[in-house]
């Protein structure tokens, strides 16, 4: 705690000189993360200084992958100059823009897959995902603090709640499948039987039948 309050005093006078001066991002992140975390509200001092340093981490991955990206133009620039004096000497010279644009990308690429493969551009790409990764669970983690404070679901408790009505669902499954597996099937419907009831004659038929017996 002493030396975490010995470099406050430090920290505040490298934030005035990088302001006036117009430096990186290194003293805000001292800043951060010096004073100590003291009193009833420890925790979620502890959570912003979190934060704080993964900012300044990423700020500072960024940097470097930026720096990676100026030597890769750099380089490109330089090779394509050489390329166009060269053809220059040889009696091919550039005829059109579609020709320059052409060489500037094959100079841009070859310069890419050179410094891509390296191992220092690699480590810069996974150490800037990898502070981005963490950057986002610690801002979660504020954001659902926050939340507890107001009674409001947090994103972990609807997590939960959708694993839960997962487990539900598929426990749920196996005994409808059964259920319908054991059930009876409907029984067929019995064919109506046919009436053994006479007809009703019409009056015209009795009125026939009546002249043949006068």
């Amino acid at each position: 705690m002493t030396q975490s309050l010995a470099a406050w005093p430090e920290a505040a006078r490298g934030l005035w000189e990088s302001l006036q001066n117009g430096a990186g991002v290194l003293p805000m992140g001292t800043l951060l993360t010096a004073p100590p975390a003291l009193g009833p509200t420890r925790e979620d001092q502890e959570a912003w200084q979190r934060l704080g340093t993964l900012i300044v981490r990423v700020a500072e991955a960024q940097q470097r992958l930026a720096a990676a990206w100026t030597e890769i133009q750099q380089r490109a620039f330089a090779e394509l100059g050489e390329e166009v004096a060269a053809r220059a000497k040889r009696g091919e010279p550039v005829s059109s823009l579609r020709s320059l644009y052409d060489l500037w990308v094959d100079a841009a690429e070859r310069v890419h897959g050179q410094i891509a493969a390296a191992s220092p551009y690699v480590e810069h790409q996974a150490e800037l995902a990898n502070a981005t990764s963490a950057l986002r669970i610690a801002e979660r983690e504020l954001l659902e603090r926050w939340l507890r404070q107001y009674d409001v679901p947090t994103r972990a408790e609807l997590d939960s709640v959708h694993r839960q009505l997962r487990e539900l669902s598929r426990q749920r499954r196996p005994v409808t499948e059964s259920s319908a597996s054991r059930a009876p099937a409907e029984p067929k419907p019995k064919p109506k039987p046919k009436s053994t009831l006479k007809r009703p004659r019409s009056v015209k038929a009795n009125m026939r039948r009546r002249k043949l017996g006068a």
